[in-house]
């Protein structure tokens, strides 16, 4: 069970990220529907590839830390 919830949770920020650096319109409609507990819009538009890189990266590491 807790291989899952780590395996999704790797997942989902490593698709997180990338919709920050590739599709930033999409987390700008995600943005709109939690915006006080996400994101705002100026992460999107001045930190939107730091914040996509880390996110990836973290995702990545939890990925890594599953599989191990």
């Amino acid at each position: 069970m807790i291989i899952i919830i780590k395996l999704l949770i790797g997942l989902f920020f490593v698709v997180l990220g990338s919709c920050y650096i590739y599709a930033p319109h999409i987390v700008s409609k995600f943005n709109r529907w939690v915006r006080d507990n996400i994101a705002t819009d100026r992460l999107l538009i001045l930190r939107r590839r730091r914040t996509g890189l880390f996110l990836i990266v973290l995702g990545v590491v939890l990925l890594i830390f599953l599989f191990k």
